[in-house]
C-alpha cells in the first residue's frame, strides 16, 4: 500500500470489517488499525470503547472510496 493513507472510517469492529470488505470488493487496498484490540479491549483505545477501529485507504484511492461509501450509505437509507 502507498505510504500516504487517509482515514475513511472510524467505528466499531463489525462496521469496519463491512466497510473494508466493500472497498476490497472494488479492488481498493485497506488497512484496519486496532482490528484485534478494538474487539477484545475497545475501552483501552478510546473513551468508553466508542469507535476503536479505524479503516485507512491509500490517498490515490480516497476519492473513489468515498464515492463507493456514499453510494453504500444512500442504498442503506433507501432500504429503510
Amino acid at each position: 500500500m502507498n505510504q500516504n493513507t487517509s482515514k475513511i472510517f472510524k467505528g466499531g469492529y463489525t462496521e469496519a470489517e463491512i466497510i473494508a470488505d466493500l472497498l476490497r470488493s472494488h479492488d481498493i487496498e485497506v488497512f484496519i488499525e486496532n482490528e484485534i484490540l478494538g474487539t477484545v479491549m475497545p475501552w483501552v483505545l478510546s473513551p468508553g470503547g466508542c469507535a476503536p477501529v479505524t479503516v485507512y485507504v491509500s490517498d490515490e484511492y480516497l476519492a473513489y472510496a468515498k464515492e463507493i461509501l456514499k453510494g453504500f450509505e444512500t442504498d442503506a437509507e433507501n432500504a429503510e
